[in-house]
């Protein structure tokens, strides 16, 4: 995957790009596969937050796809 022109740095990083980032992958893999990969960005900005290397969470303002399991596959 390309890296976008605009970020040099982790706090140059904006919810549109982890955004258009999850919404690449929407094209390639599943809504649980997009999901899982949009709560592991989000708990690393969250470490880099509470260890004060950037001052926002970018992947918190944006929306995973919805998914919903009513019955499990056992």
């Amino acid at each position: 995957m390309r890296r976008a022109p605009d970020i040099d740095e982790l706090a140059d990083v904006e919810p549109m790009h982890v955004a258009g980032y999850l919404e690449t992958m929407g094209g390639e893999y599943e809504k649980p596969t997009v999901k899982q990969h949009l709560g592991a960005i989000r708990r690393m900005f969250d470490r880099l937050v509470v260890g004060h290397v950037i001052a926002t969470n970018p992947a918190d303002f944006v929306r995973g796809p919805r998914h919903v399991v009513k019955r499990g596959k056992t």
